[in-house]
């Protein structure tokens, strides 16, 4: 196996897993060092999580299943398909607006993982109560998950100009 740049492990980074059912791209900010099945995405041109936020959208999601490559129903996420993905510089506004939004992403699926612990320990000491609690705070996390996605989705289409027939394809075909 060829030898990696150490660069690439460490810091900010977008990481993704090459054979997907659908491509997913987490951003860290912690050395994290992943074997050949992910690549590891770093640049200093673009915020890095708005590039999270676009890469994670729709329309990435449906211009890489028929501009990039596919295994049957699987994404091949290969570095040609990556390189080639019409990324737009939007306004520093933009990328910060998304970034904030894929931070609270980040933070909300932690917090999802937290309470998911809590709450099997809720159910585990028959607290009823504590059960009740967390299941409202999981369920106001998943709207609000979907809600940041759909925004960033909604700013997407809007930077690239997507109409909205276009839009329905889009989520049509991807889903």
């Amino acid at each position: 196996h060829r030898a990696r740049e150490e660069k690439f492990f460490q810091g900010d980074k977008i990481i993704s897993l090459r054979k997907c059912v659908r491509p997913t791209f987490t951003f860290t900010d912690f050395d994290c060092y992943v074997s050949q099945t992910y690549f590891s995405i770093k640049t200093e041109r673009l915020n890095q999580k708005y590039l999270t936020g676009l890469l994670n959208s729709n329309l990435i999601a449906f211009w890489l299943k028929y501009q990039g490559k596919m295994q049957g129903d699987l994404y091949q996420v290969d570095k040609g398909p990556l390189m080639n993905i019409p990324v737009l510089k939007s306004k520093k506004e933009t990328q910060e607006q998304i970034a904030e939004l894929v931070e609270t992403i980040i933070s909300n699926k932690q917090k999802q993982i937290d309470y998911s612990a809590l709450l099997a320990e809720a159910k585990a000491s028959n607290d009823f109560d504590r059960e009740i609690q967390l299941t409202k705070e999981l369920e106001q996390l998943t709207a609000g998950l979907e809600k940041a996605e759909s925004e960033i989705n909604s700013i997407i289409y809007e930077l690239y100009d997507i109409e909205p027939t276009e839009i329905a394809t889009i989520e049509k075909s991807i889903s």
